[in-house]
C-alpha cells in the first residue's frame, strides 16, 4: 500500500469530518486504508472499499488511545461515512459509495493529456510563429477578458435555486448491530444507535438498565424535540448520568433507613416490651 493515490473531493470542505481534526483525520485514514481491488482477508473476501482492522491495532496506527479509535469511527458511521461490521477477532469497515467516490473513469487520461510547457515551446518555435506574436495575442486576450467581466458585472444575476439534491436529508442505513434509531433535525434524519456502545455504557454505568434507559430516551424524542445527529452521544451520556445519580441515592437512602427490630418469644411474655416494639 506504500505506492498509488486516492481522490479527495471538495465536497468534503463542506461535509461535518471538517469540523474537526482527529475526525479528519480519521475520515482520511479509512480511504487509505481501504482496499482498491477485490481481496481475501483469511478466507473473508473484501470488495473495493473495504478493509479489515481492530481497535488496539487501528488506534496503534493513529497512536491514539482505542476508546478514543472506537468512539471516532461510531461518529463516522452516524454520519454515513462507513459501515461497521465485528466479529470476536476482527473488525470490517466499509467506505461507504467507493465506487462513486474513487473508481477511476479515466485509466489512461496522463497518456493522452496535453504536452508539458516545455514541448509546447518548443513546437511552437520550429513551427515559425514569432515570440512577439504571442505576447501579443496573449495581450489582447487578456484586454477582451477584462472588458467582459466589466459589461457582466453590470448586469443583475438572480440568485441560484438551491436544487433538489441539495434539499435532501441524508438517511444513514442501519447497521448489523442497530438496537435503537432515533429520528434527528438537521442534515442528517437519522441517529443508529449500535450494541457496541450499549456494552461500553453498561461499564460505566452499572447501576442501571441502560437499555431500557435508552429506550425512554428515544420515547422522550418522539413526543419532544429532536436532537441533531451531532448531538446524541452527548444527550444520551448526560440521560444515563442522570439516571445513575438517581439510582445511587435512592440506594444510599435505603441504607440509612432504621431496621425494626423484630419480637421475640421473651418479648412477647413481657406486655411493656411489646407495645414498645409495636409503636416502632
Amino acid at each position: 500500500m506504500a505506492g498509488g493515490y486516492v481522490k479527495l473531493w471538495r465536497t468534503t470542505l463542506d461535509s461535518q469530518v471538517m469540523t474537526d481534526d482527529w475526525m479528519c483525520r480519521l475520515f482520511i485514514w479509512c480511504i487509505l486504508r481501504a482496499n482498491y481491488t477485490p481481496g481475501n482477508f483469511k478466507g473473508q473476501p473484501l470488495s473495493p472499499g473495504q478493509f479489515i482492522t481492530g481497535r488496539i491495532s487501528g488506534a496503534a496506527e493513529l497512536s491514539v488511545s482505542p476508546s478514543k479509535w472506537y468512539r471516532g469511527i461510531c461518529r463516522l458511521v452516524e454520519i454515513g461515512f462507513l459501515k461497521y461490521e465485528a466479529n470476536s477477532s476482527w473488525t470490517t469497515l466499509t467506505v461507504c459509495n467507493w465506487k462513486t467516490y474513487q473508481e477511476d473513469d479515466a485509466p489512461h487520461r496522463t497518456a493522452n493529456e496535453q504536452p508539458a510547457d516545455s514541448q509546447r515551446t518548443a513546437s511552437d518555435t520550429t513551427s515559425g510563429q514569432p515570440a512577439d506574436t504571442i505576447e501579443e495575442g496573449k495581450k489582447g486576450r487578456m484586454e477582451e477578458g477584462k472588458k467582459k467581466e466589466e459589461d457582466s458585472s453590470e448586469v443583475e444575476v438572480p440568485p441560484a435555486k438551491p436544487t433538489v439534491k441539495a434539499q435532501e436529508r441524508h438517511r444513514p442505513e442501519p447497521m448489523a448491530e442497530t438496537v435503537l434509531t432515533f429520528e434527528t433535525s438537521g442534515t442528517t434524519a437519522c441517529w443508529h444507535l449500535v450494541r457496541p456502545q450499549v456494552e461500553a455504557w453498561q461499564a460505566l454505568f452499572p447501576g442501571i438498565d441502560v437499555m431500557q434507559e435508552c429506550r425512554s430516551a428515544l420515547a422522550w424524542t418522539q413526543a419532544n424535540n429532536r436532537k441533531t445527529a451531532g448531538g446524541m452521544m452527548k444527550f444520551l451520556t448526560r440521560w444515563l448520568s442522570t439516571e445513575q445519580n438517581k439510582a445511587g441515592k435512592q440506594i444510599h437512602q435505603r441504607a440509612t433507613e432504621p431496621v425494626s427490630r423484630v419480637a421475640t418469644l421473651e418479648d412477647l411474655n413481657n406486655p411493656n416490651s411489646y407495645k414498645q416494639i409495636r409503636s416502632q
